[in-house]
């Protein structure tokens, strides 16, 4: 069932929006002539004199679809660097794979990422209506899931006024067929971060610890400050440092 009213043309023809972002047009004997997929749900269509639908939609467009339904899609390449996280992500997930979820669907599937080239640079493509999208990228593997964000509030950070780091792009008249999206890395609005890793083991206790040193501090023969990131009870240093974005704010 729908959340809308449907609609009934002329001749007869059920014009009805699904629980999904679908409007399905139904013959008069219950056949499904044709279904037209939005970003978001589609609100009751209204019937023009020329028989063109038009419906609001909660993505905020106005669509005008016809009998015929012709639209276009853009093939979308994603690009995700973990050249620097791929130690550290075997350390703790024993293997691990990284996925895309994307407003396009309201973040409910998973696009697998794969690495074709094993340079830790992962890869996908998904095919997408005109529209504004956001992203981000999850890794997981057989113990640990790894949340991959923007920095938020950074220039990458598509949304700056809501407090999720994603990524976004936008689809519009003038796209071509096939858009590259830059490489993005975790945390980071350019090239992976590099950073030195340590186990300490003290009373039988190994204890793991993560050091980055900001662009402009090479020369260690001053002194430098030193900010120490800590992290509350059940968790650990990774999910810290991919929580608060570390790297991107103190190479600012």
């Amino acid at each position: 069932g729908g959340y809308y009213t449907p609609t009934i043309g002329g001749d007869g023809t059920i014009y009805a929006g699904g629980r999904g972002s679908s409007l399905f047009s139904i013959a008069s004997d219950g056949t499904e002539n044709w279904s037209f997929e939005a970003n978001e749900r589609l609100h009751s269509p209204a019937i023009g004199l020329d028989g063109t639908l038009y419906s609001t939609s909660e993505d905020g467009y106005l669509y005008a679809i016809g009998d015929t339904i012709t639209y276009s899609e853009t093939n979308v390449n994603f690009s995700f660097d973990l050249s620097c996280y791929h130690e550290i992500f075997e350390y703790y997930s024993g293997g691990y794979t990284p996925y895309i979820k994307g407003s396009w669907d309201n973040f409910n599937s998973s696009i697998p990422m794969t690495d074709e080239d094993e340079d830790y640079i992962w890869t996908a493509s998904e095919s997408l209506p005109a529209g504004e999208y956001t992203f981000y990228v999850f890794a997981t593997g057989p113990t640990h899931y790894f949340t991959l964000l923007a920095p938020v509030g950074s220039e990458c950070d598509y949304y700056h006024d809501d407090p999720y780091g994603n990524w976004g792009f936008e689809i519009n008249d003038s796209t071509v067929d096939v858009l590259n999206l830059p490489t993005y890395s975790p945390n980071s609005c350019g090239e992976c971060s590099t950073n030195e890793y340590f186990y300490l083991t003290h009373d039988g206790n190994e204890r793991f610890y993560i050091v980055h040193l900001p662009d402009g501090y090479e020369d260690l023969n001053e002194d430098v400050p030193l900010i120490l990131n800590l992290h509350a009870y059940s968790k650990y240093a990774l999910y810290q440092q991919l929580m608060t974005g570390m790297e991107y704010w103190s190479d600012m």
